[in-house]
């Protein structure tokens, strides 16, 4: 992604998916066979609740990802977004409660073992998206890296979750689940925790090493949780759960994202504000800095003197927002290892599946979807 960005843009990284895309879709039109239990149901589709859904969707991912820039309620679109999101969406949960046939059958979340994993996999999506955002921003906006290094950055967690996510499917049925989905979530804390540590000192190797533990819980998380949480489904209803599950770990993301930048903003103009005390211009460090730094830009040539103490003033300035900046990544990425962290506590309600070998009561596993 960031070597296509670096020579194209930004919008190939999308154009490019348009020709695996159709090849899937050929595909699967070709060799995907619907299983003999899934029958289509009775009666009409249920399209109040499409519309539901589909405007409450539509809604709250307008309010999540146009909120920041539009000062959220300060904004009468942002409040008419966040208005049909939770007007649309609750009437989505009644229509799917009380039709005979409801498009999405959200009594399935009665058992305990996939509402907490729907749970679980929405603060994974919560933390993971978040961070996935930040830390590009992060090593570009404040270190000057290009797209392609920010790119060779995250690969490596690539190559770890393929080998974390071998392992796990490896292991499940021998170990319980729930430890597998801890030791995920936790390495995805540890890396956040790393990550809140950095400096703008830091170099490739200590991003490198946050994001391999990111790419690690990620393995260690998905295919437990996968087939964990849907053990106790029927199969007719395996199709609404498993998007149900996805479901959450999309909206997750969004409302991860929304977060993540809203906080660093108002981080940043708080460390701003704070650091900005300690610089007074009548303070004898700030004075001596300011001295040296024109002492420095004197050489220079075509600089005339007069415009020595604004570039000089300019420059602290500048050093200011940058530490401020810093700051706020380092609090966002400390925010997203406490969800982490409180994801540990949702574990225990997953209850053990070992003696079930892994696998769903159909001995079929749900896989990622």
């Amino acid at each position: 992604g960031g070597w296509i960005t670096d020579p194209w843009s930004w919008p190939w990284i999308f154009y490019i998916n348009i020709p695996v895309g159709l090849l899937a879709l050929v595909l699967a039109f070709l060799f995907v066979e619907d299983p003999a239990y899934l029958e289509r149901p009775a009666g009409r589709t249920d399209f109040s609740s499409l519309l539901f859904v589909a405007v409450g969707l539509g809604s709250l991912e307008i309010f999540l990802n146009r909120g920041e820039r539009n000062d959220w309620f300060e904004s009468p679109f942002i409040q008419a977004a966040a208005a049909a999101a939770a007007l649309f969406l609750a009437l989505f949960v009644w229509r799917s409660l009380t039709a005979e046939n409801p498009l999405v059958d959200l009594r399935i979340l009665k058992d305990r073992s996939f509402a907490s994993g729907t749970a679980l996999m929405f603060l994974a999506g919560f933390g993971m998206y978040g961070a996935f955002v930040l830390l590009p921003l992060f090593v570009q906006n404040l270190l000057g890296y290009t797209p392609t290094w920010a790119g060779l950055i995250l690969s490596p967690g690539g190559a770890a979750t393929m080998a974390s996510m071998a392992l796990a499917a490896r292991l499940v049925g021998r170990v319980d689940t729930r430890l597998l989905v801890a030791a995920g979530f936790s390495c995805m804390a540890y890396s956040c925790w790393l990550l809140a540590g950095s400096t703008l000192e830091a170099g490739v190797p200590h991003f490198t090493e946050a994001w391999i533990y990111h790419g690690l819980g990620l393995g260690f998380f998905f295919v437990p949780i996968g087939v964990t949480a849907v053990r106790n489904i029927p199969p007719e209803k395996m199709g609404a759960a498993t998007g149900l599950f996805n479901l959450m770990r999309n909206e997750g993301g969004s409302v991860g994202i929304a977060v993540s930048t809203t906080l660093l903003a108002q981080r940043g103009q708080f460390h701003h504000h704070v650091l900005a005390q300690h610089v007074a211009p009548t303070s004898p460090l700030v004075q001596e800095g300011m001295q040296a730094t024109g002492g420095v830009l004197a050489p220079l040539s075509g600089l005339s003197p007069a415009s020595l103490p604004d570039l000089a003033a300019g420059l602290l300035s500048a050093g200011v927002q940058r530490q401020a900046h810093a700051l706020s990544f380092l609090d966002v990425f400390a925010f997203l290892g406490a969800v982490f962290v409180l994801g540990l506590f949702l574990v225990p309600l997953l209850g053990s599946d070992r003696s079930q070998g892994g696998g769903t009561p159909s001995g079929r596993s749900p896989g990622l979807h």
